[in-house]
C-alpha cells in the first residue's frame, strides 16, 4: 500500500493524498484500542506508530512549519510558567496582523 522507507528513519516516498487520508482515518480507529499500557510490539500500536509515520512525512513535505522570523517573534512576549507546570503564551493585541492562525485565548 505505502512505499516505505528503511526503518532507520530516512524519508517515507510517494505517499498520496489518498494514502494520507487513509491513515488519518485509521489513527482514528486505532486511538481508542491504544494506550500508555498498551505493550509497544502490540498489532494496534505498531499499526498506530506507522501510520502516524505516513502522517508526519506527508505533513512536513506538503504542509512545512517554516522557522518564525523576527517580525513574527516580536508580537510574542516571554513564556511565562504559573504555580503548576502549565506554560502560557501572551500575544500582544496585534499578533494577527502577523499570525493571523493564532488563536489568542
Amino acid at each position: 500500500m505505502f512505499q516505505r522507507y528503511d526503518i532507520g528513519g530516512t524519508k517515507m516516498a510517494n505517499i498520496t493524498k489518498e494514502q494520507y487520508e487513509f491513515a488519518l482515518a485509521r489513527i482514528e480507529e486505532l486511538l481508542p484500542m491504544v494506550d500508555d499500557n498498551t505493550p509497544a510490539n502490540d498489532r494496534n500500536a505498531v499499526e498506530l506508530t506507522l501510520m502516524s509515520d505516513v502522517v508526519i512525512d506527508y505533513e512536513k513535505e506538503h504542509y512545512p512549519i517554516g522557522k518564525p522570523t523576527v517580525a513574527q517573534l516580536k508580537f510574542i512576549s516571554p513564556v511565562t510558567k504559573s504555580e503548576s507546570t502549565t506554560t502560557s503564551i501572551t500575544l500582544t493585541p496585534n499578533h494577527e496582523k502577523i499570525l493571523p492562525n493564532i488563536d489568542a485565548r
